[in-house]
Order: C-alpha cells, then structure tokens, then sequence
C-alpha cells in the first residue's frame, strides 16, 4: 500500500487536511487490493475523523459486482470486528459468486467469544447461517462459537438450521445444556464417555446447566455418567460433593465417600441427616442410617440440649467464616498490630494454604493468646506445650482432630484397630470419640470387603456398629 496514500488518510493538516482525508478514502475504497479494505478498517478502530465517510463508502459496496471487496471486509472484520462494521456486513452478506473456504469459517468464527457485544455477534451468527447445513466441520465452528461466547443467537441457530456437528462431543454438550434428554440419548453414549467430555469443555455457566439437566433426570446411568465426569475433572472434593448433592446422586456421593477422611465424611452425614435421600443399594443405605443415627449423637454431645450463646453473641469462627474475606484480606490480616486480625489470617489462611507451618510455630509462641489458641487449635499435635498456658485445653480435642484426618481407604488390618478402638470407648467421657470411631468403622467397613460384617451393639443406647471376626489379639490399640 502507497505510503503517501495512508499519510494523506491520517492528514491533520489545517483546513486543507479534511480534503485530504476524504480523497484518500475515496481512493481506498475504488482501490483493488485487500490492504485498501484493511486500512480503512484500522481507520475505523482509530476513531477516524472521517469514520462516517469510510461507513458510507463501505455500505454502499455491491456484493455481486464487488463481491472479492466484501470477502475481504469480512476478513477485515474477523481481525478487527466493530460495531458499526457488523451492522454494514449484515446488511451486505457473504457474496455468492465467492467460496466460503475453511480458513473464512474459522477466521470469522473465532470472532464468537466470551464478552463480545450483542451487535458483532450477530454478524457472525449472520455469517454462519450460510455455512452448508451438511458441512460437519463447518458446524463443528459454529458450536464450537456456541461454547465460547455462550450466544443465544448461535444456540437459536443451532436449533432452528438443525446443525450436526462431526464431533459429537458438542453436540452432547449441547443436548445437556438445554436439557434436551432425547437428543443425548440418540447419541447412545453408553460409557459416559460422550458426558465426561462434554463436562470438561463446558464453562462454569454450562456445566450448571448439565448439572440441573441430569438433577431433573431419573436415569441412573446419566447419573453414573455424570460422576464419571466429576471424577476425571481435577475437582475438590467439596466440589465432587457439591455437584452430586445437586443431581441427587446418592450412589455417587457413598462412592465417593472412600476418598474422603472423617471430617469430610460428617460433612456428608450433615447432609444426610437433613434428607430422606438415600444410596438405593440396599447395604449402603444402611450403613447411612448408622452413621446419621450416630452423627445426630455426636451433635447432641457437642451442642447440649441448652447451650446456647447469650443474646447478640457470635461464635467468632463461624463469624470469621461469614465474612468470606479474599485471599488478599488474609494476608493483610497477618501484618496487622491488632492480634484477632492476626487470629482470623492464621485460622482461614492456613485452611486455604496461605500460611506455612512456620508460621503456626510463630504463633505458639506468641505473646497474644488469641494467636496461640489458634495454633493449638490448626496443630494441636505437632506443637510443642507451653507450661500452665490457659490455652492448654484446646488440646482435649488433639485425638478428636487426629481421627477427623483418618481416610476412610483403609486396609483390613487399619479397619479392625479401629473397631477395637470403638469397642473399648464406652467411658461417658468418651462419647464423642465413641461417635466418631463409630461412623469411621461404618463407612471403613463398608469398603475394606468380604470379611466385614454390620453386627448390632451390645449398648442399645449405641444402635449399631461393625464388627470384625479373628482381629490380632497382640495389636496394641492406644
């Protein structure tokens, strides 16, 4: 492209620089080669002075005298895309007499993305509806754009031309975000394979939407599917948790119990004491009956029938919590003077590995008590006593926080310690770790295999229990 020529289009000369400009955009847009397209689209994206001009000058091309020129706004536009261009190539369409290549389709197409105004969208939707209907890598583009920008435009599209894509991964994706059950399974993804990919290309919004489509379903093997999707996903647990509570995936949630520890594990007893939801095996319901009945002990134990907080009182944990500060709050909390801010970013920082066992050290030994109980409380084995510290009685919860970590995958000879231990905790003292050995054993028998069995307790007060036959009698419990 002529130097002189985009000079003169950028020309701020005083008074004679307006001429000047507006002949070089008559000259760009008689002009045969591409690059006169593309700078006069640049200009626009510039907040040219003579912006109306170039409009005007593109508005009036012909798509079939000048169809090469149209071809190459598209493309321009695919590079740079604007409002008011989208508005001019709605208007004008892709020119019939020019192909619509593979590369034209991706490069127009990848225009579709998250944030993208409603106008420029439409152009692309506009675009895409004349891709050849039978064209599968074509529509695999256009769902591909669905997916990206999440446009209603593209989905309506999707629908109303009946697109197929070659991929059937997307259109899986598709069927489950618009909960359309009888177009994923015509799909017969037997395994879940389809579900599982389905999910790991779905954004955050998406994949609330499948997971509301498999909730309202009763179909078990969509649900077996969909925690097929949810384990090969580098999930939390508490996300796993999270999304099969809200399928209503009970089987799922038991099954997945066998990766948790104990404290994740009463999180689950929590939920199931506040449902009739159950796993429909059977066996496994069961063991969920038990060990609600015995959460719902531990939680009489640890609340009393009366102990209340008086009037206008918070428990400070549960206060810090409902203040859901950043990560960034946390850390400014532990270079504050006053010592409950240094309390609240030692508590919640070292839970969300903010803060390093150096730091708990530190904390022991602090000056302010409130430092040093939370430290007992996040390591009340690992640290050190501190003589007639009134902070001391944190440690009559160190075994309870040692059996929380225990993981519920154990070994036979792991399961059968354990029953001992809860066959020789029934001192009043002991309720609570009688409780909680108890719900251990339950879900650890549960997955240890054959040689377990659910046997009734002597203690009525006690419910149930498990049992193991020939236990070591030479293994030291305590």
């Amino acid at each position: 492209m002529d130097a002189a020529l985009v000079a003169k289009l950028y020309d701020n000369t005083f008074l004679l620089g307006r001429f000047r400009r507006k002949a070089a955009i008559k000259t760009l847009l008689a002009a045969d080669e591409p690059e006169a397209i593309e700078q006069l689209v640049a200009a626009l994206n510039k907040n040219h002075p003579e912006a109306d001009s170039i409009l005007a000058g593109l508005r009036r091309l012909k798509p079939k005298i000048q169809s090469e020129k149209v071809s190459w706004l598209w493309l321009a536009f695919a590079h740079q895309p604007q409002r008011d261009l989208a508005e001019i190539l709605i208007h004008l369409g892709w020119p019939a007499s020019q192909p619509i290549t593979p590369k034209v389709v991706r490069s127009v197409l990848a225009v579709a993305k998250a944030g993208i105004e409603i106008s420029v969208l439409a152009a692309v939707a506009a675009f895409a509806e004349l891709i050849p209907v039978d064209d599968g890598a074509g529509n695999d583009e256009i769902y591909l754009a669905w997916i990206r920008s999440k446009a209603e435009v593209l989905d309506k599209l999707i629908v109303r031309q009946q697109r197929r894509p070659a991929n059937p991964v997307y259109e899986a994706l598709h069927a489950l975000v618009a909960g359309d059950l009888a177009q994923y399974q015509n799909l017969q993804d037997q395994d879940g394979r389809l579900l599982s990919h389905a999910y790991a290309l779905a954004s955050p919004v998406f994949r609330s939407q499948i997971t509301l489509t498999v909730a309202n379903s009763t179909d078990r093997r969509l649900k077996q599917a969909y925690r097929l999707a949810l384990s090969s996903e580098t999930l939390s647990h508490a996300e796993r948790i999270d999304s099969l509570i809200r399928v209503n995936d009970d089987d799922g949630l038991f099954e997945l119990c066998r990766k948790l520890s104990l404290a994740e594990v009463l999180e689950l007893c929590q939920y199931w004491a506040q449902t009739a939801n159950r796993p429909s095996l059977p066996e496994q319901a069961a063991v969920v009956e038990q060990a609600v009945a015995a959460y719902r002990r531990l939680q009489y134990l640890q609340r009393g029938p009366e102990q209340k907080l008086p009037k206008g009182l918070v428990d400070i944990f549960d206060y810090w919590y409902s203040q859901q500060p950043s990560d960034g709050e946390l850390r400014s909390d532990l270079r504050a003077e006053d010592p409950f801010e240094q309390a609240r970013g030692l508590f919640l920082g070292y839970q969300r590995q903010l803060v390093g066992q150096a730091a708990l050290t530190a904390a022991a030994d602090s000056k302010h008590w409130p430092l040093r109980m939370v430290a007992q409380l996040l390591d009340p084995q690992g640290l050190g006593k501190t003589a007639k510290d009134h902070v001391q009685w944190v440690r009559s919860c160190a075994d309870d926080a040692v059996i929380l970590q225990i993981p519920i995958a154990a070994t036979p000879f792991d399961y059968a310690c354990h029953t001992r231990q809860l066959q020789l905790t029934h001192q009043p003292s002991a309720a609570r770790r009688h409780c909680l050995l108890e719900i251990l054993c339950l879900f650890q028998g549960a997955f240890v295999g054959s040689s377990t069995e659910v046997l009734e307790l002597d203690e009525a007060a006690d419910a149930t229990a498990i049992s193991t036959e020939d236990v070591p009698d030479n293994v030291d419990f305590n």
